[in-house]
């Protein structure tokens, strides 16, 4: 898949934003991976299905994540990386666009939004942080310091996934330490509003999936009382990318016909 870059602007110089642009006709669609994620390797076979291939597709890599560089004078908070792509978007003078963000790239997906409401067609989240304490795997890694984690704890927890055979090890392994653990901390610290009342105050049509192996889930049931599409997948889990891509597609194809009418 061929690459395209970006610069971003630091205090240190420029650090490129790399994604890849599947053409289409139709609203693009810009995805946004997770903590330790990389959009051009997750949902390369979720963007190739063909009832989204009509749509452009900007598979984006988040600075200090998969292809893209790392800055040390970058911040990696939700924040930041919001800015990064609005600024992408921006420079590609994209009128309107379809936001899909996974995990914490649906926190990254619901600030974005906030900055530029008027160009948000439409919003996809997969199993997103809405709330400030982050998940998992965040709160691991920002239990120590940033130095800590660079230092052992990024080799360790990268074992640790790949004796698992978990798929997300493919891409947590690209990933700058110093990115991860700013990055887990932004999450953790969430935002005010939080990126769960900004989906609710959206006036677009929006969509929330889970993975059946993670249910139960109380948002299953909440987010539908705020107009929040909830579709369930099978046979996955949070790594739905990984473990179902086509059905992952399927529902994203589905609900974005639906809000089409």
């Amino acid at each position: 898949m061929d690459l395209n870059s970006f610069d971003v602007m630091t205090p240190g110089g420029p650090a490129a934003l790399r994604y890849a642009d599947l053409p289409g006709d139709h609203l693009p669609i810009v995805f946004l991976h997770g903590l330790g994620g990389a959009s051009t390797l997750e949902y390369a076979r979720t963007a190739a299905y063909p009832g989204l291939s009509h749509h452009r597709r900007l598979l984006v890599d988040l600075l200090g994540n998969g292809a893209s560089d790392h800055s040390e004078d970058f911040a990696y908070t939700i924040e930041a990386h919001a800015r990064c792509v609005d600024a992408l978007v921006r420079s590609l003078a994209l009128e309107r666009i379809i936001l899909f963000g996974h995990s914490m790239g649906g926190a990254v997906a619901c600030s974005l939004a906030a900055l530029c409401p008027g160009r948000v067609a439409a919003v996809v989240l997969t199993e997103s942080n809405l709330d400030a304490g982050g998940g998992f795997a965040s709160r691991a890694i920002a239990a120590s310091t940033e130095a800590d984690f660079v230092a052992g704890g990024f080799a360790a927890m990268l074992a640790e996934i790949q004796a698992d055979n978990n798929p997300w090890a493919r891409t947590f392994a690209l990933a700058w330490p110093a990115a991860l653990h700013r990055q887990s901390v932004s999450g953790i610290a969430g935002v005010t509003p939080s990126w769960r009342d900004i989906l609710y105050g959206l006036d677009v049509p929006r969509c929330y999936v889970f993975g059946a192996d993670t249910l139960p889930d109380p948002d299953a049931d909440e987010l539908p009382r705020h107009g929040v599409a909830a579709p369930v997948l099978p046979d996955c889990g949070h790594n739905m990318a990984w473990q179902n891509p086509d059905a992952l597609a399927r529902a994203v194809a589905a609900f974005l016909h639906d809000a089409a009418e």
